[in-house]
């Protein structure tokens, strides 16, 4: 397609057949009053649309696990989107013997499939002969109905069992209407048509009608919501004062009261332990604070699940309500006893008004543990008996059409360019051009349909009707496929491929399917299907192919790092001498011998059914415009000292060589130099301007004063005036104990001697410099026990792994502070007491590791992972240490980073919620942003599972891999997602167990990275 300009309107009639798909359904049988068939087609269309994507998003899932897990992540939120919230009870299909809990809330649901399925699982859900029931109408314009669907489950259950069940279950699908608009399909819950027990859907339905808000708006609310948490916490810690009065205390009391929406609702208990009344009313819940926590409580840490923030419900007369979960731990003498308060999530109900553009008067309305009601099951239930067919389809309709934008294409004929507009660019742009039709279309049958009609256009950008479309959105190309076959924008561009060039675009998947092709397409025949093709899909493959009436892949679909999912992709083709290469977002992924065009067809394809936006597509000359640039480039050095002694005091001669290797002169230089404090300058001799391939001497000299404690001296360039250096890419470093004469050869800028020729990598990021992170200290807790006591079996690795990491770290990486307990030294008060010290002495700039090598323990009825420290005796949940309290720990710690090490059973529970992270590129830059934001993050040997304690040289499987990663790095810097990396398949390879890794929920990740800086 090659979009031309119309000079004036065409008026166009046209006659169309159309074949009609069979979407649309209906139901046969009992229907409510209130909905025609038309809208019960509708409906059922919307409902098996969500069951659909449950399917898919499962299987697709499955495969991600096994051939690309970088993937598992954004599917997994996907899949949780289908549901009205994290909190929707599913019924628990994935135990193949049903023996543990019944239901799963969907977040718990997803986490346990990646953990008992680690090679996936595939489930077919028998939409064919499902049944519909009636629709319900639960008032506020939320309507629900069940589906009665069998699933078919193929898995492997912990690498132990197959799971070849076939479940009859009952899938309730919500919507609200509006204006006979159906819209918002969400799941609230799953449950097995044969269970005894119901979950309580009450809170999801109303969760549907949720509020449409705009960003500014939940902003809004988000404060209003975290300043009422505040005054929540701020109260609680005043009233326990002892330094308060009586008489404040009792105003803070009135005010603690008035954060309610009434006197007369109860909370939960949270202050005393094993309560026999578990909701108590506001008064009795500060009586209890007063007469048993005299000293008050400490440590209050009470943070809000950002998460669970999506859902506003409208009420009525402008009033509005939100359910907010909250993560609260505290510590305390309740009655002269220390506790430590070990919180399940707690749910808030938060009520607020609307005046206007402003929301106010926030207030509880309720706190309880966030858990989800079971019900016995209805007597009198009818289940669902109504069958799906296709609607039928006839008579007339009106279909219409519109778009509005421009293309603009700038010199087709790369060969007439000039030098000073060497380039070839088809950008995108808001201007004028229209797109205009309507049309009646008339169905004969269910299949069968005519369409007459006409079309005013004045650019061939707009809607093939059934085929594509392509318009402008914010200065982007929206290109979509409406068909089954890929659709493809080419446009003529003579190309001398003589010569070395470049072609690129900047491409991004905007929905449709994950697993198909889209991206660059070159060298295309205008009169036969030949090209070549450089492809990626959304699930995170790539490939690189030539067509010439068969495939010949020159990259087969490979699974790539590099391939951004949720982001723009950059593509790039360049040729230089005789060779092709391929980058991926910046990064070298093949290089080939060139091959030959077949015609001057270039642009980009969409996937069959699917949509892409497209930044700019570009091609430039590399050697033409190289003629116009200077290079002055460091390209040897070398100092020298009286008596050839680098001493202190004594001055030092620095002559650094340097060369102008492009072909333009380097006019009004300005060569600038940095040295440390306390080092003072003797002379400089300067460059002003260099000539083309002119080379130079730049003279420094200099002495380090008495008051200079360092053992080296760091000298840096930077040098302004020139179109391109590698001034930040050199490295002077002047050791005071070396002999008075070093000299260093040429090899320093090879690369550089031909910009984007010898090297094609360059160029890309021309002189990135490896600036030093300012850090803060790095403290590490490391625990090891092998000795428990009474019921607990004794470990035979557990404290050498520790004690080996402990070594490594003070040896080979930049650890200032290390505390270790071993042993009886690993009781839980020692183990809180370190992490309280970590809270009240750490600063906002320190890292700290927490590294744990031991027994852990999982209770299935209460779904929680739990420490255990040398002084748990017994099996019995209030000596271990849970991972809540751990969570609510690494919360509180004020570090930059915070990374857990757990080596135990069960250790994966630590996980939940929903995180990003950033992708890894090795890149200074990459360094300095996932440092600079905040990391609470967790690296376990497994998920829910038993892990091993043998291994290999007195180690944990896990335990030995780990350190092997740490001792053989010899990069600067290595954070801790490529130290998963580098340690997962090992592990998996010669264990039963999977290594997890990922931000801790509700710990204030930002998608940072611990960085491990060795000396």
């Amino acid at each position: 397609m090659i979009k031309k300009p119309i000079p004036r309107a065409w008026p166009v009639l046209f006659i169309s057949l159309f074949l009609i798909g069979s979407l649309s359904v209906i139901t046969e049988g009992q229907q409510t009053a209130d909905f025609n068939k038309r809208e019960l087609s509708i409906i059922h269309l919307g409902a098996i649309e969500v069951l659909n994507g449950y399917e898919s998003l499962i299987n697709q899932i499955g495969e991600s696990t096994v051939n690309n897990p970088s993937l598992t992540k954004g599917l997994s939120d996907q899949f949780l989107e289908l549901f009205v919230s994290r909190q929707v009870m599913l019924f628990n299909d994935l135990d193949p013997d049903h023996k543990l809990s019944p239901f799963y809330e969907s977040e718990t649901y997803i986490n346990n499939l990646l953990l008992w399925y680690p090679d996936g699982m595939d489930i077919n859900l028998n939409l064919d002969n499902a049944r519909a029931g009636d629709i319900l109408n639960h008032g506020n314009d939320v309507y629900s109905l069940d589906f009665k669907i069998e699933k078919q489950i193929s898995g492997n259950y912990m690498n132990q069992r197959l799971n070849l069940n076939a479940e009859n279950l009952l899938y309730r699908v919500a919507f609200n209407e509006a204006g006979g608009d159906f819209r918002n399909f969400r799941i609230v819950g799953i449950r097995n048509i044969e269970s005894d027990m119901v979950p309580d859907y009450d809170r999801s339905l109303e969760e549907v009608a949720s509020q449409d808000l705009k960003e500014s708006e939940a902003y809004t609310i988000r404060q209003g919501i975290e300043a009422l948490i505040n005054d929540y916490s701020n109260y609680l810690l005043l009233l326990g004062n002892v330094d308060e009065s009586e008489e404040d205390k009792g105003l803070y009391a009135e005010s603690f009261r008035a954060l309610f929406e009434s006197p007369d609702i109860t909370v939960f208990n949270d202050l005393t332990p094993n309560p026999q009344d578990y909701l108590i009313s506001i008064d009795a819940y500060l009586d209890v604070l007063s007469a048993h926590y005299p000293a008050g409580i400490n440590n209050l840490s009470v943070t809000m699940d950002s998460t669970v923030f999506e859902n506003v419900i409208s009420e009525q007369d402008e009033v509005y309500s939100t359910y907010i979960n909250l993560a609260k731990f505290f510590s305390g003498m309740y009655d002269n006893q220390e506790v430590f308060r070990n919180m399940f999530p707690l749910t808030l109900r938060v009520s607020f008004k609307r005046s206007g553009r402003a929301y106010e008067e926030f207030r509880i309305r309720s706190i309880d543990l966030e858990a989800e009601d079971l019900f016995d099951a209805e007597v009198a239930y009818v289940e669902p008996d109504n069958k799906i067919t296709p609607v039928s389809r006839n008579g007339f309709s009106l279909t219409v059409f519109g778009s509005y934008g421009q293309t603009r294409i700038e010199d087709h004929n790369l060969t007439d360019l000039n030098l000073e507009s060497d380039k070839h660019t088809w950008s995108f742009s808001p201007g004028f051009g229209i797109n205009a039709g309507a049309g009646i279309m008339y169905s004969i049958n269910d299949h069968l349909a005519l369409e007459f009609g006409g079309f005013f256009n004045q650019w061939l950008l707009g809607i093939e009707e059934g085929s594509w479309t392509e318009t402008l959105e914010n200065g982007k190309l929206f290109f979509q496929s409406h068909t089954d076959k890929p659709k493809e924008d080419l446009i003529p561009v003579f190309i001398d491929t003589e010569r070395d060039f470049e072609i690129e675009t900047v491409i991004q998947f905007s929905g449709g399917d994950m697993t198909k092709a889209f991206g660059l397409q070159w060298g295309k025949s205008k009169t036969q299907s030949k090209q070549y093709d450089f492809f990626i899909a959304a699930n995170g493959q790539y490939t690189i192919d030539k067509y010439d009436g068969g495939f010949e892949d020159y990259i087969p679909f490979t699974h790539s790092e590099y391939v951004n999912r949720y982001a723009p992709n950059k593509l790039t083709f360049r040729k230089v001498t005789d060779s092709s290469y391929f980058f991926l977002n910046e990064q070298l992924v093949h290089r080939m011998p060139f091959q030959s065009f077949f015609g001057n067809l270039t642009g980009i394809q969409v996937s069959e059914n699917s949509t892409i936006l497209a930044d700019y597509f570009k091609v430039v000359y590399l050697d033409k415009a190289e003629n116009l640039l200077s290079k002055v480039l460091i390209i040897d050095y070398t100092h020298t000292a009286t008596d050839n002694s680098l001493i202190r005091g004594m001055p030092i001669k620095l002559t650094v060589q340097v060369k102008n290797a492009g072909r333009k002169d380097a006019q009004n230089l300005d060569i600038t130099y940095r040295l440390p404090a306390d080092v003072e300058v003797v002379n400089f001799r300067n460059i002003r301007h260099i000539n083309a391939s002119e080379t130079k001497e730049l003279v420094l000299e200099f002495f380090p004063t008495g008051n200079f404690k360092e053992n080296q001296i760091r000298v840096e360039f930077d040098i302004d005036g020139a179109d391109i250096t590698n001034a930040e890419d050199v490295d002077f470093v002047i050791h005071l104990d070396d002999p008075g004469k070093a000299s260093h050869d040429k090899s320093l800028v090879q690369t550089y001697s031909e910009y984007r020729g010898d090297d094609p990598l360059k160029g890309l990021n021309v002189a990135q410099a490896l600036r030093a992170v300012e850090i803060g200290d790095y403290y590490a807790l490391i625990i090891g026990i092998d000795k428990f006591r009474g019921e607990w079996p004794p470990l035979r690795n557990a404290v050498n792994d520790a004690r080996t990491i402990q070594g490594l770290l003070e040896e080979k990486y930049q650890f200032h502070h290390i505390k270790s307990l071993y042993n009886e030294e690993a009781t839980r008060q020692n183990i809180l007491g370190a992490f309280e010290w970590f809270m009240q002495n750490l600063n906002k700039k320190d890292n700290l590791l927490i590294y744990y090598s031991g027994h852990g323990y999982y209770n299935e009825q209460m779904e929680k992972g739990f420490w255990v420290p040398v002084d748990a005796e017994t099996k019995q949940i209030h000596q271990y240490i849970s991972n809540e309290e751990i969570r609510a720990f690494m919360s509180g710690i004020p570090t930059r980073h915070t990374l857990l090490v757990s080596d135990a059973c069960f250790s994966g529970d630590i996980f939940r919620g929903k995180t990003l992270s950033i992708p890894y590129e090795n890149s200074t830059k990459y360094y300095h942003k996932v440092y600079s934001l905040m990391s609470r993050k967790a690296l376990t040997s497994g998920g829910i599972e038993p892990v091993l304690d043998g291994g290999r040289d007195g180690h944990s499987v896990f335990g030995y891999y780990l350190l092997k990663s740490l001792e053989n790095n010899n990069s600067k810097y290595l954070d801790a997602g490529e130290l998963y990396n580098q340690i997962r398949i090992p592990v998996i390879n010669n264990s039963e167990q999977t290594p997890i890794y990922n931000p801790v929920n509700d710990t204030g990740d930002e998608g940072g990275q611990f960085i491990f800086i060795t000396k």
